[in-house]
């Protein structure tokens, strides 16, 4: 007897001003990767844009990294929803988040091709949460081909788009 996995390949979860004329709009998640109960999203395309930060590539003490856990959560997610994400250890860069950039090791594996990374919308280019460079100044991007790069980490015209590892059992996904 053949067992059926059920798989997803996108929610809608949480909400966020989003578009050129910034609406408040569901957001839509690419399932990256599932692992039984709990699922890997990113989100399809990038919600706003902002600067890495002004002054150095490190994730921990970034602009960026605080905007996630603070605004970009508070705003996003009732809290309901902010229940059903997941705390995720990230050992590239020592730290523990909700919600996180993906790094450019998981960009690359993540993903089967270049043109499954491009992100389409007003933000086309997304930020990834590791340097990219041996300057400071620089961080890791996916450009609008799907290929990694970097630029200024006080760049911003970067998008942002977010990654969580959430919960499926949770009510909120539930129907």
């Amino acid at each position: 007897m053949a067992k059926i996995i059920r798989t997803i390949t996108s929610v809608i979860f949480g909400s966020y001003p989003q578009g050129a004329d910034g609406t408040v709009q569901p957001i839509e998640w690419e399932v990256l990767k599932q692992e039984g109960n709990k699922a890997l999203l990113i989100s399809k395309n990038g919600l706003t844009q902002r600067r890495f930060d002004g002054k150095s590539n490190v994730w921990e003490n970034s602009e960026i990294r605080r905007w996630l856990k603070n605004n970009f959560m508070n705003t996003a997610f009732t809290d309901e929803e902010k229940a059903a994400i997941l705390k995720t250890k990230l050992p590239d860069v020592g730290t523990t988040d909700k919600v996180f950039l993906l790094s450019s090791k998981e960009a690359l594996t993540l993903y089967k091709s270049n043109e499954a990374r491009r992100k389409t919308g007003i933000n086309s280019l997304w930020w990834l949460r590791s340097p990219h460079s041996s300057y400071v100044y620089f961080a890791g991007i996916v450009d609008d081909f799907g290929d990694l790069i970097s630029t200024d980490v006080s760049s911003g015209y970067v998008g942002v788009s977010p990654a969580l590892w959430v919960d499926l059992d949770s009510d909120v996904f539930k129907s």
